[in-house]
């Protein structure tokens, strides 16, 4: 769940950036649901954009675009299923 005008955090750039760690809106990120697949593999949808769960620990899931095997450097972490961060950009519509 969301809260609108709730701060989440993204990491933009290399580890060398100085923009590393940018609070950034989460009205920016106002679709997020979550789907099964046929056989019962958890995704989540964020602004039309489909991401596989990478792994999972406890509470928290790290999640990677279901691109990323085509060469998409986008994902996002989640606790309690709230959206907490959200790194890199789509190189794809």
């Amino acid at each position: 769940m969301v809260i609108p005008g709730q701060m989440i955090w993204s990491s933009l750039g290399s580890h060398k950036s100085p923009l590393k760690d940018v609070a950034i809106n989460v009205f920016a990120y106002d679709k997020i649901q979550y789907t099964y697949t046929v056989r019962g593999k958890r995704l989540l949808h964020v602004n039309n954009f489909r991401y596989n769960v990478k792994r999972a620990i406890g509470p928290k899931g790290y999640w990677t675009c279901n691109k990323a095997p085509k060469g998409c450097k986008a994902a996002v972490i989640t606790l309690d299923d709230q959206l907490v961060k959200v790194k890199g950009w789509h190189n794809h519509d």
